[in-house]
C-alpha cells in the first residue's frame, strides 16, 4: 500500500507543495529557487546562533588558516571576469557586417 501524500504550506511563499517522501517530516520548504535560498539562509542562522558556532569561523587560528591556504592556492580567489568591452569582436562579426 502506498502511503497517502500529504501537502504542506512553504515557510517562504506560503504556497502548498508535496514534500520529498525520503525528507517528508523534515522539509519545510518548497523546491522554487527563491524558496530554497530562503531554507538555507534560515538554516545558516539556525546554525550560527547556537552558542557552540557562534566564533566557528572567527579567532587568530582561522586568520592563520586562511592565509596559509591563500599563499598555497595563488590566483584562485582572483575575479578573472572578462568585461565585454575588452574582448576584441572577431573580423566576421565586425560592425560593418552587422548592420541591415
Amino acid at each position: 500500500m502506498s502511503r497517502q501524500q500529504t501537502r504542506r504550506k512553504c515557510r517562504c511563499c506560503t504556497k502548498f507543495f508535496i514534500p520529498d517522501p525520503r525528507n517528508q517530516t523534515r522539509q519545510h520548504y518548497c523546491p522554487q529557487p527563491a524558496c530554497r535560498q530562503a531554507s538555507k539562509a534560515a538554516s545558516q542562522r539556525r546554525w550560527l546562533s547556537k552558542a557552540a558556532n557562534s566564533d566557528y569561523f572567527r579567532g587568530a587560528d582561522q586568520v592563520l588558516r586562511v592565509q596559509l591556504w591563500r599563499k598555497s592556492h595563488p590566483g584562485c580567489l582572483i575575479d578573472n571576469s572578462v568585461k565585454p568591452s575588452d574582448v576584441a569582436m572577431p573580423s566576421h562579426l565586425s560592425a560593418t557586417t552587422m548592420r541591415r
